[in-house]
């Protein structure tokens, strides 16, 4: 499932596939379930990189064009509400607990049909 979140003033996609993950555990060097107990206690490293694999997986997923970020630029972006976007969508698409409803919140966000959630 692709998810959208706002970060960097933009809505961005972010997909956390096994190839993301692989690429988080490259370039932290931790396995992703140490990286997950350690996120819970504040890893600002840990979360910088989760949220660059999950933003470039996501945009490779949207349109098979490599992103125009860097792994700077994502923590340039991060804030408290953009790390809280980004562990749900991780804890939402690792669980794959109700994708359809995400996918389609999803939709229509970006097509701005929401009200006020």
């Amino acid at each position: 499932m692709l998810k959208h979140i706002e970060i960097g003033g933009a809505m961005r996609p972010v997909k956390f596939t096994i190839n993301a993950l692989m690429e988080f555990e490259d370039l932290t060097g931790l396995d992703i379930t140490v990286a997950e107990d350690r996120m819970t206690i504040g890893s600002l490293r840990n979360m910088r990189a989760l949220t660059f694999v999950g933003l470039k997986h996501g945009h490779k997923k949207q349109s098979a064009v490599f992103p125009d970020f860097t792994i700077e630029d994502v923590g340039e972006w991060l804030d408290q509400d953009s790390m809280d976007k980004v562990m749900d969508a991780f804890s939402t698409q690792s669980k794959g607990g109700g994708e359809q409803q995400e996918e389609d919140l999803d939709k229509k966000k970006l097509n701005g049909e929401t009200s006020g959630q």
